[in-house]
């Protein structure tokens, strides 16, 4: 490869370089502190005083991305330290694209309502590429034998669906519409994947000026 290809490959690499180390950009935006319904919560959790339970939301991609980051709202118990953290990524056919568990995490305290604690819970670094399409994600703290969580609930629909809970206490191991209709509270960020004609779009006004730089 030799001249204006290798030049193009050459900036497409150096492109996408710089957008693996920059701040990711916000996907989806499932709502946020100020539109939980204050009080509403379902069980996401693992290893705590209840069997392990599962809540997913929708989301929806319009181009090609690398997943990086989740944003989770989540409510404990006062006093309550998680350990840990778990991720599920889902066709919109719940069929399992990858399941991690007791990730790194960081806890953002936001507040206090009717005894309990309301954290962000934000996991990163997960760097999974993705077509475009409708995806269900989620994400639960894992405790140490004790406590319960919940994921902070609300009642407009950012998605297509309502959340979707797993648990032995609703048809394990199906997902069953979670009860009282509510939306997850979470926010995806990450990094837009350039399309050939994107890239070459983005290199070829770098490739003129090196032409000009030449003459």
């Amino acid at each position: 490869m030799t001249g204006t290809p290798l030049i193009l490959a050459a900036l497409a690499l150096a492109a996408t370089a710089t957008a693996s180390q920059a701040q990711p950009d916000l996907l989806w935006d499932n709502g946020d502190w100020d539109s939980w319904d204050h009080g509403k919560g379902i069980s996401s959790e693992r290893n705590t005083q209840v069997p392990e339970s599962w809540i997913v939301d929708d989301f929806i991609l319009t181009e090609p991305v690398s997943l990086r980051e989740l944003e989770w709202l989540a409510v404990r118990p006062i006093g309550f330290d998680p350990v840990a953290a778990d991720f599920i990524l889902l066709t919109s056919e719940f069929d399992t694209i990858v399941e991690y568990f007791d990730l790194d995490f960081t806890s953002e305290f936001k507040g206090i309502e009717f005894g309990h604690e309301i954290h962000q819970l934000t996991i990163r670094n997960l760097d999974i590429e993705m077509a475009p399409g409708r995806y269900y994600t989620g994400a639960r703290f894992v405790g140490d034998g004790t406590g319960r969580s919940w994921a902070a609930g609300q009642f407009t629909i950012f998605g297509d669906t309502v959340a979707y809970i797993r648990s032995d206490f609703l048809g394990y191991p199906d997902w069953e519409p979670a009860p009282g209709v509510i939306d997850a509270v979470f926010k995806v960020y990450g990094d837009i994947i350039p399309t050939p004609p994107t890239l070459f779009a983005l290199t070829l006004p770098a490739l003129l000026g090196l032409r000009r730089r030449r003459r």
